[in-house]
């Protein structure tokens, strides 16, 4: 949960337009082009999992975690603030802001083994930095070392103020424990992994109760419990009453995220 403070000052309102840990969760890769009315001339090319944006003969942007729109400056010109990881064994996660209009580097934090950050929006849709703990992982939860709300300055500097939070949840994936495909009236399997970040000694707010599926047509009934190991959050059984041969998509609600996954009765 996140908390409003200094009212007063102006924060920086930012465009979500892609970020791994609320939309795909890591299933998904960038396979479409990017353009923007805002950035005249940029495009961006998807390519082997990363979003690339050539700048000139010496200055390319590559990313893949996500993209946000902000006018960081206060210029009147939208700048490009994107998150990215590095490495093939122990990867990391570094920031950059770039200001595409005056074309130049006006942010960037990165600190292998020792920090991970990545942006976010709060409750009011103002751009916020993350400083994580460092995860040898790309799925979450991650640990809030803390959070910067970033401020409007009319002269252009870049300036951040701590921002009180305590966990946030981003969404939430569900996999087959075992085999994808079921019997009428036997149970059927599912792993629920949170996607969050918190602040150390900060439980998980999200109770089983929290987990709901989508059966208006009466199709199976089914039940949440929680996950007795800490990679794994929920466990949900799936009973079907169809007739064999049927594909049931079965949508998955928590605290307002889905996630649609496919069971076939054999």
């Amino acid at each position: 949960m996140s908390n409003s403070q200094n009212s007063g000052n102006q924060y920086v309102t930012a465009r979500r337009v892609f970020d791994y840990c609320y939309e795909t969760l890591y299933t998904d890769y960038p396979n479409e082009n990017l353009t923007f009315d805002e950035l005249p001339g940029a495009t961006f090319i998807a390519e082997y999992g990363y979003y690339r944006l050539n700048i000139d003969e010496t200055t390319t942007l590559s990313f893949n975690q996500q993209l946000y729109l902000a006018d960081v400056n206060y210029d009147n010109h939208l700048d490009i603030c994107y998150c990215y990881t590095r490495g093939s064994g122990i990867i990391h996660y570094g920031v950059s802001i770039y200001d595409y209009f005056n074309k130049k580097v006006l942010f960037e934090a990165e600190d292998r083994m020792k920090h991970d950050y990545s942006f976010d929006l709060d409750d009011d849709g103002y751009l916020i930095l993350y400083d994580l703990n460092p995860t040898t992982t790309t799925y979450r939860p991650f640990v809030l070392n803390e959070a910067r709300r970033f401020l409007k300055k009319n002269n252009g500097e870049i300036s951040s103020e701590p921002f009180d939070l305590d966990y946030k949840l981003q969404g939430f994936t569900a996999d087959y424990n075992g085999e994808r495909s079921v019997k009428k009236g036997e149970v059927l399997r599912l792993e629920i992994v949170l996607a969050y970040v918190h602040k150390p000694g900060i439980q998980c707010p999200v109770k089983k109760e929290d987990v709901q599926l989508l059966n208006n047509e009466g199709r199976f009934t089914y039940s949440a419990d929680n996950y007795q190991t800490e990679a794994k959050d929920f466990v949900v059984e799936i009973t079907p009453i169809v007739d064999p041969q049927t594909r049931m998509d079965v949508t998955i609600v928590i605290c307002g995220y889905s996630y649609t996954i496919t069971v076939m009765v054999v």
